[in-house]
């Protein structure tokens, strides 16, 4: 049994982490104060001479250094704790949507193969006569093809519960800060500027988990091709009944040649890659009806752009869109 995923979305507003740190560096500086002056004064009451003042304000400090190390302590192991988890859970995601695609493009590469053994049984058919040799290869062969099949449907049949978890009413301009927390902690990302730029609020029937891996591999992929101090930026746009969601990063770009065969299984540029990232992203797209293409982004790097129709998007609406799409001559570089 699949069990349900943990990660939902909301429409809730995420608190930027500028706003967080502010807040939390304004309690903490209003308290350092507050124990200065009071503990200042209550001090200067109990001492009676210079020496007791001193060694109370030595008592003091000391006192104050451990109190507020023990704090630290406690909220650095909690936000590391956080970050294994985060970093656990997108592991997992990541391999789950390999697992699923691996699954069914195997599933389909073998009812090919199967249907071509079962072509080449029936040809046995014609030719037993009285050869009982013949006779007891086909109907082994037989048998293991029906084996097989059996087992391509049960793999099938799983992919399919994998890959078609419950959708959600989702808005785009809520749900990518979450996802973008979480792909902050990742180790190609954490170095990298990272920002959200336009806004849109069209609720949209989606996979919460597909959207989720399909923004985070376009993200590290983006990474990978920047480098440490790259700059990488989702953006959202809406024209007519489209909604584009887009990532740009300032990476070196790719060729024609390699944006052709990036979505390609198993493709791959490096020489630890699987090629099997970017399936994720297909995988998403798929089951939004939604159309990828590769452009060159304002950042002087790639551009991988999702159009996804809105609800009851009209025919013209989607002819324009593909009109647009097929403007972009010059794809950049993937590194996958």
């Amino acid at each position: 049994m699949i069990k349900p995923w943990p990660t939902r979305f909301s429409n809730k507003p995420e608190t930027s982490p500028l706003k967080r740190a502010a807040v939390s560096s304004f309690f903490y500086i209003t308290i350092c104060i507050f124990y200065i002056l009071f503990s200042g004064q209550l001090a200067a009451k109990v001492a009676q001479t210079p020496e007791e003042l001193k060694q109370i304000e030595v008592v003091k400090g000391i006192a104050f250094i451990i109190v507020t190390g023990i704090l630290f302590f406690i909220l650095s192991f909690a936000w590391w704790r956080r970050t294994r988890l985060q970093h656990e859970l997108l592991l997992q995601s990541e391999r789950k949507a390999i697992a699923a695609m691996c699954s069914a493009s195997l599933a389909h590469d073998l009812n090919n193969l199967l249907m071509s053994l079962s072509g080449l049984v029936e040809g046995l058919k014609g030719r037993e006569r009285n050869d009982s040799f013949l006779v007891n290869m086909r109907k082994l062969l037989e048998e293991g093809i029906e084996n097989l099949a059996r087992m391509a449907r049960h793999m099938a049949a799983s992919t399919k519960q994998l890959q078609t978890q419950e959708t959600e009413k989702i808005a785009l301009s809520s749900a990518l800060p979450q996802i973008v927390e979480l792909i902050r902690k990742h180790p190609n990302v954490r170095t990298c500027s990272l920002k959200i730029t336009g806004d849109t609020n069209v609720p949209l029937t989606l996979h919460p988990r597909l959207l989720e891996q399909a923004v985070i591999n376009l993200v590290v992929n983006a990474a990978q091709a920047t480098g440490k101090r790259g700059k990488i930026e989702l953006a959202l746009k809406q024209e007519e009944n489209v909604l584009f969601l887009e990532v740009h990063d300032n990476g070196p770009g790719i060729d024609a040649e390699t944006a052709k065969a990036v979505f390609t299984s198993g493709f791959t540029t490096k020489t630890d890659g699987t090629g099997l990232g970017l399936l994720s992203v297909q995988a998403f797209a798929s089951s939004c009806k939604a159309e990828i293409t590769i452009g060159k982004s304002h950042l002087g790097g790639a551009v991988f752009r999702l159009a996804i129709p809105l609800p009851e998007a009209p025919s013209r609406g989607r002819e324009k869109r593909t009109e647009r799409i097929q403007e972009d001559k010059n794809p950049p570089r993937v590194t996958q």
